[in-house]
């Protein structure tokens, strides 16, 4: 989490013109991430719901 916050607010202040358009690189920084953890997240439910079924 600290690795995050220090690098979002290096984003933030070091990218762009302005904070607004490094606010949007900080957004789209956080994007690969969030899809790898959304895609992990579903197959946990699908290996789960699999248990379930041959149990």
């Amino acid at each position: 989490v600290t690795v995050a916050s220090l690098a979002s607010g290096g984003l933030m202040n070091c990218s762009g013109g302005d904070a607004v358009s490094g606010w949007g690189l900080v957004n789209y920084a956080m994007l690969p991430p969030l899809l790898i953890a959304g895609l992990a997240l579903v197959l946990l439910v699908q290996v789960e719901r699999k248990k379930a079924v041959h149990v």
